[in-house]
């Protein structure tokens, strides 16, 4: 069965409303920031899910932590991240608790990060041919799993109202290369390869210094070549790899390093594979999130419980088995191969 589906980076959004709605509440006791942050999460969620007309709503989170072979990679990844405040804590758990009485899981899943659920996703809808997936978040991230797919995902922001599909994507990486020479997954190697050249600092991956833009591009058409086993057709990016290569030889290493911090796939080749989903309607009546309502005395939640009711199916997950090292919630998703 083929469905809209879309994934929310739930981190993301709590985070960002943290943010904001810090700015004037920053005074007030926790359990009312708490509470304002829950209404204006579960309220963009619902809108996230309405905009891009999900038929199948689920939310992904980096609750299970930084993969530890990226740190084993690289200690100081995402080193620069300061303690969670208290507030956004104290969020989490009671926003899932929200979304999922409304049948929508909230996947955190151990060793995994957001994109890296979505990316598995989108995967699974692609291999399987599940239908449209759309991401939403406004991690530049969540644009891989994009490029990867080819046309069966898109990246949706909230706050630009704004949808990448493939196609931009494509439009960004350029017309260098002569297509019928490279493989089908060229949009994808180059966004990865230049984002392994310049880094991350909200990441805190390091590029290679001096390489901005517009020489990432350059040295991610060059190497794509260079990886088919042809020197780039255009010679003064051939020779701008070449001078590259003399000033950093030790690149192939470092590019590595980075590619294992950027690339969501390389995490799948690691762990297991969406194997299965199933649906069901929607419940039909709201149970214990009456009391949080009256609890909470907010129109926004109201507004939110019509929209989840307003869409066309839920998403549900079914225990099958006992596989190690993953959440119940994923059990009946994976198959180890």
């Amino acid at each position: 069965m083929r469905h809209n589906t879309t994934v929310v980076d739930l981190s993301n959004i709590v985070y960002a409303t943290y943010h904001r709605t810090s700015q004037y509440m920053s005074d007030r006791p926790l359990e009312h920031q708490v509470n304002e942050i829950i209404s204006t999460v579960v309220q963009s969620v619902s809108l996230a899910a309405e905009h891009t007309d999900a038929s199948v709503l689920i939310c992904a989170t980096d609750r299970g932590g930084r993969p530890q072979f990226r740190k084993n990679a690289s200690p100081d990844y995402k080193a620069n991240r300061g303690t969670v405040p208290e507030a956004v804590t104290a969020t989490f758990g009671a926003i899932e608790s929200v979304l999922e009485n409304f049948g929508i899981p909230c996947l955190s899943v151990l060793g995994y990060e957001a994109d890296d659920i979505f990316a598995q996703l989108v995967r699974y809808h692609k291999d399987y041919d599940r239908g449209p997936i759309t991401g939403v978040s406004r991690d530049n991230d969540w644009t891989l799993p994009v490029a990867w797919a080819r046309g069966t995902a898109s990246l949706f922001d909230q706050m630009k109202k704004t949808t990448t599909h493939y196609h931009h994507l494509v439009d960004s990486v350029g017309d260098e290369f002569s297509s019928e020479k490279l493989a089908d997954d060229t949009v994808f190697e180059h966004l990865v390869i230049r984002k392994c050249l310049m880094g991350d600092s909200s990441d805190n991956i390091v590029g290679f210094k001096g390489v901005g833009r517009k020489t990432a591009d350059i040295l991610a058409c060059a190497l794509i070549y260079e990886s088919h086993g042809l020197r780039c057709e255009y010679e003064p990016y051939a020779r701008k790899l070449d001078n590259f290569k003399k000033k950093h030889p030790d690149y192939k290493e470092r590019l590595d390093i980075n590619r294992t911090l950027i690339d969501p796939y390389v995490l799948l080749k690691r762990a297991p594979v969406v194997k299965a989903l199933t649906y069901h309607q929607p419940p039909a009546e709201i149970s214990s999130d009456e009391e949080v309502m009256e609890a909470l005395h907010n129109p926004k939640l109201s507004a939110a419980i019509g929209r989840f009711h307003n869409m066309k199916a839920r998403y549900n997950l079914i225990e099958a088995g006992d596989i190690s090292g993953l959440p119940k919630v994923l059990r009946d998703m994976v198959d180890n191969d």
